[in-house]
């Protein structure tokens, strides 16, 4: 008897001890919510678009002036009153508005943007502000809790929990610098520009986009690490721009193949296939089949985290460069140069009956690694051209002769006469347009 009461007491004793345990996991959940919800803002912006006006005898034309809303979110990282958000939150608008946790609903104006990395700052003019607590995304692991705060919707402040499902996302064509978390927190249209939070409520990341088939949350969350995030504001605000590092190099994933080829014991790091002559690289002495494991001690897992990891360094900075040469490990000193200066400035056929007015450029490393050939559209003046191309086409071939660089672009727009057969890709589209000219 004395025994089965001893079990029962037992037993009872270690359901309190979990019925405690689950509450407890509820309220650390809802403390860390707590902290975090007085840093995010809900945003609404307005802009002003001209709809055409269509008639079934003339079909479009004119146009009525009509505004256009959106919705975001934000956090707020100074006391003084800045916020990061998404540059897709706040492009292109007119008025700009951040409603805060206490109700107070305030205008807020665009102090920089980056479209390559989709951060933007904004600033609002207020008392009593509750900046977030900044944590590492370094240190994430998959599977760990976080939670992520924001606007879902419209609807107001939302709260919603997952874990970390990867890390460094990749080639996902969304942004031209990317290297995301992703996480099956519920993420929604709204919740751009909200916080990743880890279960201390520091800010992990910036809450960005989905992958959806629907347009609604799959589970498949997207946001920007916070590092990186802060590298771009402290940039725009120093600078008014952002000033990225450059090394000059040219770099690949490696592939198990290749990785056997050259008695790697894993696939991690970046593989050079060419360095620019006078560029950083080859100043430090990087080589050609180097392959780049870590800068500045953070590992190098492929092409995209070097590129991000290079990005981040300011010019004039010193890095340190950890490579594998021929089975050798090596450390190179390296002094980041300015991408700014580095990168190609275009080509513009000015007096050309067809291309006047259009500017073309090289093709990034990004383009390259997803298998573009051609040059990339990087402006067009619509007064001094009407043949339908947009920045961010790639032309391939004009007149079925194959464009590859700018020099091959300038030698085939040379022999275009009075008729133009211009074949580009189009996100992904491969169009081909004939023009003809007396």
């Amino acid at each position: 008897m004395r025994n089965k009461c001893g079990l029962i007491l037992t037993l009872l004793l270690c359901l309190t001890l979990n019925a405690h345990a689950a509450v407890s996991q509820g309220e650390w959940v809802a403390d860390t919510a707590a902290k975090v919800l007085p840093s995010v803002v809900n945003i609404y912006a307005v802009k002003t678009v001209s709809v055409p006006t269509f008639n079934p005898f003339t079909g479009y034309s004119g146009g009525t002036l009509r505004p256009v809303s959106g919705s975001g979110s934000g956090v707020i990282i100074s006391s003084d009153g800045y916020i990061i958000t998404n540059y897709h939150v706040v492009a292109d608008f007119e008025q700009i508005q951040a409603k805060l946790s206490d109700g107070r609903v305030l205008n807020a104006r665009v102090v920089g943007a980056d479209p390559k990395s989709d951060i933007a700052v904004i600033k609002i003019a207020a008392a009593g502000l509750k900046p977030v607590k900044i944590g590492d995304a370094h240190n994430l692991r998959i599977g760990q809790f976080v939670l992520a705060v924001g606007n879902a919707f419209g609807l107001g402040q939302t709260v919603t929990m997952g874990i970390v499902s990867a890390l460094g996302r990749t080639n996902l064509g969304i942004n031209e610098y990317e290297y995301f978390i992703q996480t099956d927190a519920a993420i929604n249209p709204g919740n751009s520009g909200g916080a990743l939070v880890n279960m201390d409520g520091e800010l992990v990341g910036i809450n960005s986009a989905i992958l959806s088939r629907s347009g609604g949350n799959e589970g498949v969350g997207l946001a920007i690490p916070v590092d990186l995030a802060m590298s771009v504001k402290d940039s725009l605000l120093r600078y008014g721009r952002v000033v990225r590092g450059w090394f000059g190099v040219e770099v690949q994933d490696i592939t198990p193949d290749l990785a056997r080829s050259l008695r790697l014991s894993s696939t991690a790091g970046a593989l050079v296939a060419n360095v620019m002559s006078g560029s950083p690289a080859a100043k430090a002495g990087l080589k050609p089949g180097d392959v780049i494991t870590a800068i500045n001690d953070r590992p190098i897992t492929d092409a995209s985290s070097l590129r991000i990891q290079a990005a981040q360094l300011k010019p004039g900075m010193n890095a340190s460069v950890a490579v594998i040469r021929a089975g050798q490990r090596l450390n190179l000193a390296m002094v980041a140069g300015d991408q700014t200066s580095a990168a190609p400035q275009g080509l513009t056929v000015a007096k050309n009956r067809f291309f006047s007015g259009v500017t073309v450029n090289e093709l990034s490393a990004q383009q390259r690694s997803k298998g573009f050939k051609g040059v990339v559209v990087t402006k067009v003046d619509a007064n001094q051209t009407d043949i339908d191309l947009r920045p961010g086409d790639v032309i391939v071939a004009i007149n079925k002769q194959s464009v590859t660089s700018l020099g091959s672009f300038k030698a085939a727009v040379s022999n275009v006469g009075r008729i133009l057969r211009l074949t580009i890709n189009r996100q992904g589209m491969v169009v081909t347009m004939t023009y003809v000219r007396n």
